[in-house]
């Protein structure tokens, strides 16, 4: 009887010992599974991310261009200044230029709280900088949109009875936006490049 019991147990405990093995086993496939589909996902958010970057540092390197010439243009104001803005109103001397980047990509992945993907807790901030640094420049930039000009005609419609000395204390304003922008550009370049450079090093591995 003894014999029978102990051969029992044996049994019984060989058992319980295979479930568990089986439960771990799925566990583990199940969770090889898990990280095959977020890193496939993770580099189809990085490469998305790196195709935006690069769209948006051509497009903040023309618009950083575009300030510094508005600067230099105004830096050589010369009198008659009617002439002078009619002259060179069609380069964009009165107006802002918006950088409008692509960020379809940061925020699917903040909606689904995909950026912790990224294991660097480094690249997680700094993309999230990046897009909230862009945002505040972009609030920057739509109060001067709506108090800018396409043209000196549209300047003088809007400004009946304008002065000489109102017309210079305008264009002092857009040259001293155009400057803080183009800071502003810099270090968002920098910024962008230095992400850039973080995304492609996690595609090499």
């Amino acid at each position: 009887m003894e014999n029978k019991t102990g051969k029992y147990l044996k049994y019984a405990i060989g058992e319980i010992i295979l479930v568990v093995i089986g439960i771990l086993l799925a566990l583990q496939i199940n969770t090889w599974n898990e990280n095959r589909i977020d890193s496939k996902r993770l580099n189809l958010y990085t490469q998305s991310l790196l195709n935006d970057l690069e769209l948006d540092k051509k497009r903040l390197i023309e618009c950083m261009v575009f300030d510094s010439t508005k600067v230099s243009i105004i830096d050589s104001l010369s009198e008659p200044v009617q002439d002078f803005i009619e002259d060179y109103s069609d380069r964009g001397i009165l107006t802002i230029k918006s950088i409008k980047v692509n960020n379809a990509t940061f925020k699917t992945m903040s909606s689904n709280n995909d950026l912790e993907l990224y294991q660097n807790i480094d690249l997680q901030n700094s993309i999230s900088k990046y897009y909230a640094d862009v945002e505040y420049v972009i609030r920057f930039e739509n109060v001067y949109i709506n108090n800018s000009y396409s043209n000196f005609e549209e300047f003088v419609t809007r400004n009946r009875g304008y002065t000489l000395e109102g017309l210079k204390g305008y264009l002092n304003s857009m040259k001293s936006a155009s400057e803080n922008e183009s800071d502003w550009y810099k270090e968002l370049i920098e910024l962008n490049e230095s992400i850039t450079k973080k995304l492609k090093d996690l595609l090499k591995k």
